[in-house]
């Protein structure tokens, strides 16, 4: 028993314990990512329009568009798929 603990736990529950570190390892190495990523995104998408001026604009613009008429067309077609796919 540590100093630290006031009870007198199993040694199977202490082991749980530190063997856990890994997890918070893990989860701050995952959380540093987290916080950096929406900040370089930012960054690469001010780098690029101070770049390619309104063309990147249009090009943000129409991949927008192409990507709700791929959701609107999905959409339409979700019942023809469903019926065709019923076994009789």
């Amino acid at each position: 028993m540590t100093p630290a603990s006031s009870r007198d736990f199993p040694d199977h529950c202490v082991h749980r314990v530190n063997g856990a570190s890994h997890r918070l390892t893990g989860f701050a190495w995952e959380m540093s990512s987290f916080i950096t990523t929406p900040v370089v995104l930012v960054y690469c998408m001010i780098k690029l329009y101070l770049n390619l001026g309104w063309t990147f604009i249009l090009g943000i613009a129409l991949f927008y568009i192409t990507i709700k008429a791929d959701r609107r067309v999905h959409d339409g077609l979700h019942d023809i798929h469903h019926q065709k796919s019923k076994v009789d």
